[in-house]
């Protein structure tokens, strides 16, 4: 006999409650002499015998009240016949000890008085020992009851290698059709796939195995990684959560890909599991040849230079696939092809250019699919990956430094951009009179102004001695409506002078806070050995920096520049509690605003808006503005309203995050969140001065860093697997209608327009699980309606199809309780199997029953009966 709760099993004492209160309150009598006594003896000696005979009445049934609601709470239950049989013998011992001790008691006999004493203890003993002995395998029978079975489905991309016309997707969902057919009448079913696909609730369990059936059908693939403790820890929660039969299997059914089950603690999500079966539908070895990766080289595109795409095709196997025909194609044209030849583990890096026709502009950038695709192999749908690239004919960016466009570059004097102005739009004889991707705008601290900021896509400041008040708050506007923007030390820079005007205890534009000493110092003229010091490459874990070259390289190229001096930062002054107190005081503002608006709005409506009032209100519309800036020309319509996110979500949002170190410890790069956008800095200069970066070949940091930051000042378009993804919409779109059309469908199908807060709304898509092109679309007449397009790639580690053995399986999980299930053979339904799990409800039933009697025994016309009996 087991227990669900054997916490509630130290209130078994409290049975001793009743004997207590019994013995603390017998009738106690004292001798009085008193002539009268005498005619009182016989009539107290006949009534007795029936006061002890209702008090031990009573009595047990208290007893066995608490008792028994005490078992109740514990809800106890068998794991095997014997311990059923045990129980039942027991409560039958128990309760003819109870009698016979009623009986004893009647007749004044102690030796029945003591063999029901006994007899109780005996089937108290049984009781606890059927709870603690442990339960031998021998004994567990499952005798064809109904069974809860759960089953867990791996719907994974590995699962769509195909074997004779059928994926292992199909072979397994017909080996848990047969599993669920053969289930015996009754049966309930929890049907659970390792991915989640839209529209799929794992809570659900199905009584009928026709629902179950139909369910299996519905399962697809979903192009993301299966992880098989997951699948565990759903399993335990439909167990624990869903069915009201005792028994339970819990079915794994998939193609054992090793890195589902690569977790190296995956037995203990394992270990409350009971009654596994692990089913393995494919061989241990499989071919595959698969896109690894497949991206633009510099995130953007344009219409006057060729764009450059890199992709990555591997192969496994045990033989090599010759002539594998390899394809570009955008806008579902291809537009150039080539056949290769890839041995077995073979990992083959490509290149293709080529030139956009057409092109959008720098505040309305044009997307175009682009995919790379190989011939079809075993498993097609790891065979092409598809990105969404911005095409734009020129990408402003806006440079500022010491001397603006007054450098003189015949005197040698050049501002602290030069070096980063010239990795973004180099000037070369053959290339001095093309169009650039990049526009150049080039202005001092004083010069810039908001139509400047209005279409930069990026702002880069470096070499500056200190901002003005102005244009830190019209940057910190800028950043807060999306925009990104790198800063740089060098030249005259002052960090004190910063500290000032751009940190304001964390709501300027800083991402941190700068110490008032320099690290290092310049070296004076004509001196050798100057102290330096150097990136420690290890440090660098930002992708940013992951400049898609080998990992040896990279160590090579970060570890080779040397430095002079550079700005400390001071990364501990910002605090959680000095942000949140600011992000409350914020939100408390908002909330009285849209009081305000509401309550102006009302007033003005019935006419009774003085001209004080509006003059308030457009004082506090005037600071929800400059709050909530919106002169910006370009909009990411996938960034995420900062309205509708919480304060503990924002503080996470804006916390600053090191990027990279010196070998000294000291910060060499720090980036921020603000709002929608980012601020980025480097504590050094870009000019070989402060160090010798630029007179390097890593200058490929700040190249990589500066078209990163351009890219992501563009609508991401192209995403891993994710759940959701919200597009927030005009409220003029607010009664149109829209149509979301995935990868396998042939037509658009309607999306609903949801509330995204109390006065914002948009779309939200759902379970983006298949590889491929979406499209979402505003329907209506030409000068309305407008496209996005979107695409989704899996992990390419899905694509490695190797498989764990059963020897490995068994030696990483050492679980007996935890079955191998080959191919060929079938799932049985064997296995532990639990009795008496609603047993509960027929104690606490027995509880109510015993009280119940108790109120008749205490009944008055009980009572009227007991005393005719006592005259009798």
């Amino acid at each position: 006999m087991s227990f669900i709760t054997t916490t509630f099993l130290f209130a078994l004492a409290a049975g001793a409650g009743p004997f207590l209160i019994h013995l603390l309150n017998r009738r106690r009598h004292r001798t009085v002499e008193w002539a009268a006594m005498d005619f009182l003896r016989e009539a107290i000696h006949r009534n007795k015998k029936l006061v002890e005979l209702r008090d031990i009445l009573l009595l047990l049934l208290r007893t066995l009240a608490v008792l028994l609601f005490v078992f109740a709470l514990s809800q106890p239950y068998f794991q095997s016949r014997f311990g059923a049989a045990t129980f039942l013998v027991a409560l039958f011992v128990g309760l003819a000890g109870i009698v016979l001790m009623v009986v004893a008691n009647t007749m004044k006999s102690k030796p029945m008085l003591t063999g029901g004493a006994v007899m109780m203890v005996v089937a108290l003993l049984l009781i606890v020992w059927s709870s603690t002995r442990p339960v031998e395998k021998t004994e567990i029978a499952y005798g064809g009851e109904a069974v809860h079975a759960v089953i867990v489905l791996d719907n994974s991309l590995s699962m769509g290698y195909t074997q004779l016309d059928k994926t292992l997707l199909d072979v397994a969902k017909e080996k848990a059709r047969e599993y669920v057919r053969a289930l015996p009448k009754g049966s309930e079913i929890s049907l659970i796939p390792l991915c989640q696909q839209e529209h799929w609730h794992f809570r659900d369990v199905y009584s009928t195995k026709e629902d179950a059936l139909e369910a299996i059908d519905q399962l697809e693939l979903i192009d993301r990684r299966a992880r098989a403790a997951e699948g565990a820890e759903l399993a335990k929660n439909a167990c624990a959560e869903t069915g009201r039969l005792p028994t339970k299997r819990v079915i794994f059914i998939g193609d054992m890909q090793e890195n589902t089950w690569s977790a190296d603690d995956i037995k203990a999500d394992f270990e409350n599991l009971a009654n596994i079966q692990v089913v393995q539908v494919s061989p241990e070895r499989r071919s595959n040849t698969w896109v690894s990766e497949f991206e633009l080289r510099d995130g953007i595109a344009d219409a006057d230079a060729p764009a450059v795409f890199t992709a990555t095709v591997k192969h496994e196997g045990d033989e090599e696939r010759q002539r594998v025909r390899v394809s570009l194609k955008i806008d579902d044209i291809v537009a150039e092809e080539r056949f290769v030849d890839l041995q077995a583990g073979q990992s083959l890096e490509l290149m293709f250019k080529h030139r956009f026709d057409v092109a959008g502009t720098s505040l309305e950038p044009l997307f175009l699919p682009a995919r790379l695709e190989i011939s079809e192999d075993h498993l097609p749908h790891d065979d092409y990956r598809t990105i969404i690239v911005p095409v734009v004919a020129n990408v402003p960016v806006l440079f500022i430094d010491q001397y603006g466009q007054r450098e003189k570059p015949d005197l040698n004097r050049y501002g602290e951009t030069f070096p980063l102005r010239r990795l973004l739009a180099p000037r070369t004889a053959r290339t001095q009179n093309e169009k650039q991707l990049v526009d150049v705008r080039h202005r001092t601290v004083g010069e810039v102004s908001e139509e400047d900021l209005k279409e930069a896509r990026l702002v880069v400041m470096a070499g500056i001695e200190m901002p003005s008040t102005d244009v830190v708050e019209l940057l910190h506007q800028y950043i807060e409506q999306g925009g990104q923007v790198f800063i740089a030390a060098g030249a005259e820079f002052d960090p004190l002078a910063w500290n000032q005007v751009a940190w304001r205890d964390g709501s300027g534009i800083l991402p941190a806070e700068l110490k008032s000493e320099p690290i290092g110092q310049l070296p004076p003229a004509n001196v050798e050995n100057w102290p330096t010091f150097r990136l420690a490459s290890n440090s660098f874990k930002d992708e940013v920096f992951d400049m898609a070259i080998p990992p040896r390289d990279r160590a090579e190229l970060l570890s080779s520049p040397f430095f002079y001096k550079a700005v400390g930062i001071n990364i501990d002054t910002w605090t959680e509690d000095a942000e949140r107190k600011r992000l409350e005081e914020r939100q408390d503002w908002l909330k009285t605003y849209e009081l305000n608006e509401r309550k102006w709005a009302d007033l003005e409506r019935r006419g009774e808006l003085n001209s004080d009032m509006t003059r308030v209100r457009e004082k506090t519309r005037a600071e929800h503005a400059e709050m909530f800036p919106n002169w910006i020309g370009w909009k990411n319509p996938l960034a995420r309203d900062m309205t509708d996110m919480t304060v503990d979500q924002l503080i996470a949002h804006t916390r600053p995050r090191v990027m990279g170190r010196y070998d000294n410890g000291e910060v060499f790069a720090v980036r921020r969140n603000i709002g929608k956008g980012q601020v980025m800095m480097l504590t050094s200069g870009c000019f070989p001065v402060w160090n010798n970066i630029a007179a390097e070949h890593s200058v490929l940091i700040f190249d990589r860093v500066l078209r990163t930051l351009l890219t992501r000042s563009l609508p991401g378009r192209t995403l891993d697997p994710v759940n959701e993804i919200v597009i927030p919409i005009e409220s003029r779109d607010q009664a149109a209608t829209f149509t979301f059309k995935r990868p396998n469908d042939t037509e658009g199908k309607p999306i609903s327009i949801e509330a995204l807060g109390e006065s914002s709304y948009g779309l939200i898509v759902r379970s983006l699980g298949q590889r491929g092109q979406y499209e979402l679309k505003r329907e209506g007449d030409e000068n309305s309606q407008w496209t996005m397009r979107l695409a989704m790639n899996g992990p390419s580690q899905e694509s490695e199809l190797l498989a764990v053995t059963k020897t490995d399986f068994d030696e990483k999980m050492e679980m007996s309780e935890l079955r191998w299930v080959a191919i060929d053979d079938a799932i049985s339904l064997e296995g532990e199997a639990q009795f008496g799990r609603n047993m509960w409800k027929w104690l606490m039933s027995a509880v109510v029953v015993m009280l119940f009697v108790e109120m008749l025994f205490l009944s008055p016309w009980v009572s009227a009966w007991f005393g005719t009996l006592k005259r009798a």
